[in-house]
């Protein structure tokens, strides 16, 4: 099977930085290593985030490498994304072409991938403890996740014995393709529970928690809404739904592609 996309810097393809853009394509073959090319500017800092292979593993090359044997590599992560994906984070020292590199760590496996990077410009929401943010008691916030990786944690606060419900679902204009993922922090931000879209919590004390919202892939930025209800000891969760109009919508998720490439499709979620 041939390879599809260069593993140095001939490479014709390039990332843009836009939010709400991802480049899909295949590691084919053990040992294949795609290269993106993509234009920095020194002193400002940018995330980049990749989807789905097994054991993913981003690098990053400085302006000038031309192949990863003699390249200078600027930065690299495996795992320190929401769900353990890969997730870099640099700031650039030199204004100029880079190079990142999607791969299987090791060089083992195969699969399809998505990648994505962007400049961080600025914070909805800080992402942790520190956030600002809140839900009230009967509160629904539109907002968007702002660079791969973002995620947003709101404060909420409960008393002993009330019931919950906090839903998250992907926005309704473009960039609108993340997955959310719901994790609940207690006060100190220890993750207590990690589930998809949809929680149901009963206050065990007086306490704040905290709800991070994010790419439940990783490396996807985009727009969300959120939602926190007091639910009634007798009112069922279907009752619920119908009644705050979350109904399940089953639509196609927004493709963008950019550059020469042939293929940026979003696999599923596995």
């Amino acid at each position: 099977m041939p390879v599809e996309i260069p593993g140095d810097s001939s490479t014709a393809n390039q990332l843009f930085l836009d939010l709400g853009s991802f480049y899909g394509s295949e590691i084919e073959i053990d040992g294949d290593r795609d290269w993106y090319s993509v234009q920095l500017v020194a002193g400002r800092t940018y995330t980049a985030g990749l989807a789905y292979l097994p054991d993913g593993f981003l690098r990053l090359y400085a302006p000038g490498s031309t192949d990863p044997a003699t390249g200078t590599v600027v930065a690299t992560d495996d795992n320190s994304g929401l769900g353990n994906t890969p997730l870099l984070t640099y700031t650039a020292t030199l204004t100029g072409t880079y190079f990142l590199k999607a791969s299987n760590a090791g060089d083992a496996g195969t699969g399809g991938y998505n990648v994505a990077m962007g400049e961080v410009t600025g914070d909805t929401a800080a992402g942790n403890i520190t956030s600002t943010a809140t839900l009230g008691a009967d509160d629904t916030v539109t907002a968007a996740t702002d660079h791969p990786g973002d995620t947003d944690w709101y404060a909420v606060t409960v008393t002993a014995g009330e019931v919950i419900t906090v839903r998250a679902k992907s926005g309704t204009t473009p960039p609108d393709q993340i997955f959310p993922e719901i994790v609940m922090h207690d006060a100190t931000g220890a993750e207590t529970r990690s589930v998809r879209a949809y929680y149901e919590f009963e206050a065990p004390a007086d306490c704040t928690y905290y709800i991070e919202i994010g790419d439940i892939d990783g490396p996807f930025a985009g727009n969300y809404t959120v939602s926190k209800r007091p639910l009634g000891p007798v009112e069922s969760i279907e009752a619920y739904m119908d009644k705050s109009g979350w109904q399940p919508v089953s639509k196609p998720m927004p493709r963008r592609r950019s550059g020469p490439l042939t293929k940026a499709l979003r696999p599923s979620p596995p």
